[in-house]
């Protein structure tokens, strides 16, 4: 009797991997190694758990949105791509499928006044904060301004 022997394998889908392009919006909220959870259309009703594997740090128009605009207009909507890598050890996702991708939102970090913050660059800026009854700059790295709070991730505690 001849015993099989697999030469080759064309791909393998014990580990998929799933692209997603997010709002600009969430730029600063978004991060390698955040946790998220795919549904898919087929399995309705179910979620996989997966992780950030890779961001593109480009936010580029997302030209499959439909528009009545050229390219270049403001008006269109701008994303970035995220890679999020998902165990797949029963073979239910399929390469080419569709998907909902949820973001984890459960990111460290404390809340202050926007306008608390001195900010220079693009998550980056300066708080001052009171230390031995003398006031100083601390370089903060935040996220997440939205009604007038920001996310502080590093830099004050």
């Amino acid at each position: 009797m001849l015993q099989r022997t697999t030469l080759f394998q064309i791909a393998d889908d014990s580990t998929v991997e799933f692209r997603a392009n997010i709002d600009q919006r969430f730029y600063h909220s978004v991060h390698l190694g955040q946790t998220c959870s795919i549904t898919v259309e087929p399995e309705l009703g179910q979620t996989f758990a997966g992780k950030i594997v890779r961001m593109k740090p480009v936010i580029n128009p997302d030209f499959n949105k439909t528009s009545s605009s050229a390219p270049d207009t403001p008006d269109l909507h701008r994303t970035f791509q995220v890679c999020v890598r998902v165990a797949n050890p029963d073979h239910h996702l399929v390469m080419g499928e569709t998907g909902i991708l949820n973001v984890d939102e459960k990111t460290p970090g404390i809340t202050i006044p926007q306008s608390a913050l001195n900010a220079f660059a693009s998550g980056k800026g300066v708080v001052f904060v009171e230390q031995g009854g003398f006031v100083k700059a601390a370089p903060v790295r935040y996220a997440d301004v939205s009604d007038g709070q920001v996310r502080v991730l590093s830099g004050v505690k």
